[in-house]
């Protein structure tokens, strides 16, 4: 599980687009987790809050 998710613990925190990362059968069995990126309307609220 930790190798598969390597990449993405290293790269996600740094992007605020993405909303989440899915760990389903077929990503496993494919060794590339599914990101889910979020709508542009709430990354512009997220942005602005700062």
């Amino acid at each position: 599980m930790e190798k598969l998710l390597l990449e993405c613990m290293y790269d996600i925190p740094d992007k605020d687009s993405v909303d989440k990362v899915v760990l389903n059968k077929d990503a496993v069995v494919a060794n590339k987790p599914i990101i889910v990126y979020k709508e542009k309307e709430k990354i512009k609220k997220k942005v602005g809050e700062n």
